[in-house]
């Protein structure tokens, strides 16, 4: 994403992983998604308005730095067959990478069939 000031989108703008059964004719469904500006990852259960949330990285205000044009950033998810959920971030023109740590393939769900990648926005 690339924006004047970056750390104005929030949480606008999110990456995720949808995990989804569909087995019996019920849908079930649990999303990750990681706010990359605000740092803070959100696991949302189906049909219910809230979830969890953590926050395993600072929000990008709090480190900004002087910028003479528009910020970018690149969000990315790492999901391994056998592996946990790790979220990562990269503003560009920077050469290291922050992540988030690993959500641990034991605490993801296991019934699920299919795993969907996702780019969602708020509003």
């Amino acid at each position: 994403m690339s924006a004047d000031k970056a750390h104005l989108i929030g949480e606008g703008c999110l990456v995720g992983v949808a995990f989804v059964d569909a087995q019996g004719g019920q849908n079930s469904v649990i999303t990750l998604l990681f706010a990359p500006v605000s740092g803070r990852v959100f696991v949302l259960f189906a049909e219910q308005l809230c979830g969890l949330v953590a926050q395993p990285m600072l929000a990008l205000e709090e480190r900004m730095m002087e910028n003479d044009g528009p910020e970018e950033l690149e969000a990315f998810i790492c999901l391994g067959k056998g592996r946990g959920v790790s979220f990562c971030r990269r503003r560009v023109g920077e050469v290291g990478m922050e992540w988030s740590g690993e959500i641990s393939r034991e605490f993801l769900p296991a019934w699920a069939e299919h795993k969907f990648a996702s780019l969602n926005f708020q509003i």
